[in-house]
């Protein structure tokens, strides 16, 4: 799922899974990742890999005993019993799932989640007599706006990418070791005051007491709802800068190139506030 060919075009919107379910059989099962098609849309139905770590674009060019033939679920309507049904979501929008509070609040568990999913669809959709009483107009769905990726952003990979390019340059932020009363403090001690400053200040900070804070500090200053940081934690890069040039941009900046994520995340949330319902 990280092949860059897969999620070309700014087509991510297109993959998606399905949580399938019987509702007269022990099944829950979380599908691989289809691609969604115009054609898609003329059926009830639409055939996703059994396998959830499997990728299929073209349903019919594969073996047919590895697919799963699903009635899509319509909120408006209870299941139909004696069929296999699946609730569609973004293969992106199940990524973020993961990384969220609300995928350890239940475990990871794809019952809960889907029972969530369906109380929540109940309570959204339920006062909703047709379509032209939608809350939102699709043209103005944060999620897709821009066309951008929900999982990473262009300008974010790219000060990533200055970031290895740095690498050998980050042995070299601090040269001397300068006597001042924080060197002795306590590094536990120095981490909670650095995080109570804005990076631009610890950085000057560093500087006037010629000791670097280290990796691993710069690395837990990086903004959570940055996802495309998450699979660096292992690398080695110049993570002062990375977190610097990220900061740089500004919370308003990302406000608006992230809005989509940001709306997913919200929806998370109120997901998670069904725990226990």
């Amino acid at each position: 799922m990280t092949d860059k060919r897969i999620w070309r075009h700014q087509a991510w919107f297109r993959y998606y899974r399905m949580i399938l379910f019987h509702p007269r059989k022990p099944i829950c099962h979380l599908s691989g990742t289809s691609y969604f098609t115009g054609k898609d849309d003329q059926f009830e139905t639409v055939q996703v890999p059994w396998d959830e770590n499997t990728v299929v674009i073209r349903p019919e060019a594969r073996d047919k005993s590895l697919l799963a033939t699903a009635l899509i679920h319509d909120y408006e309507d209870e299941p139909v019993e004696d069929r296999l049904t699946g609730i569609m979501m973004h293969t992106r929008c199940w990524q973020i799932l993961q990384t969220h509070k609300t995928w350890s609040i239940y475990g990871g568990d794809i019952k809960l989640i889907l029972r969530a999913l369906r109380l929540k669809s109940a309570r959204d959709w339920k006062p909703l007599q047709n379509y032209s009483n939608l809350a939102f107009d699709l043209k103005s769905w944060p999620v897709s706006q821009y066309g951008i990726d929900l999982y990473t952003e262009p300008n974010a990979l790219r000060i990533i990418q200055q970031a290895r390019r740095r690498r050998k340059k980050r042995f070299k932020v601090i040269r001397c070791r300068r006597t001042t009363y924080l060197n002795y403090l306590p590094a536990e001690i120095l981490f909670m005051i650095a995080n109570l400053v804005q990076p631009q200040e610890v950085e000057a900070t560093q500087e006037a007491i010629g000791s670097y804070l280290g990796d691993r500090y710069w690395q837990s200053r990086i903004p959570t709802y940055l996802y495309e940081t998450l699979p660096l934690s292992g690398e080695i890069l110049d993570w002062q800068y990375l977190c610097l040039a990220l900061e740089r941009q500004g919370y308003d900046f990302w406000r608006i190139r992230l809005q989509g994520r940001w709306w997913v995340l919200g929806q998370l949330d109120e997901i998670a506030g069904f725990a226990g319902s």
